[in-house]
């Protein structure tokens, strides 16, 4: 299964951004509905992806960026990230039987909070990435 990622625009030194997502890539369409309930920006709404990676999935070999006209990446403040990721711990730390692992998702979001808290610290944008 495709597991979601965080991607910073730049490096922050002294932090990783590979946390696991593992859970909460097998129950984001919960937390989609859950933060739509809440008011918040859903994760997948924060989702970019580097434009010539996307056209050598689509068209399965390399291409050159000088050849086509690719879309620019998205890039999300950091802070409206870490915003949804709090009222989503907030609100299973208080309803854990609103997903299947609530442990589980609650540790991964902590581990995001943490990414996304230092990301907003630095001023540095973000997007959800996906890896295969």
């Amino acid at each position: 299964m495709p597991e979601l990622t965080i991607v910073l625009q730049r490096q922050i030194p002294g932090l990783d951004p590979h946390v696991d997502s593992r859970v909460i890539s097998e129950s984001e369409p919960i937390l989609e509905r859950l933060a739509r309930r809440l008011n918040v920006v859903p994760l997948m709404e924060f989702y970019s992806q580097d434009p010539v990676k996307a056209v050598e999935l689509m068209l399965g070999h390399p291409v050159d960026p000088g050849q086509i006209e690719l879309p620019e990446r998205n890039w999300f403040s950091s802070q409206q990230g870490l915003e949804t990721v709090q009222t989503l711990r907030e609100h299973l730390q208080k309803h854990p039987a609103s997903v299947p692992d609530p442990m589980g998702v609650l540790a991964e979001l902590t581990q995001w909070r943490e990414v996304l808290t230092r990301a907003s610290q630095e001023n540095v944008p973000w997007h959800v990435g996906v890896e295969h």
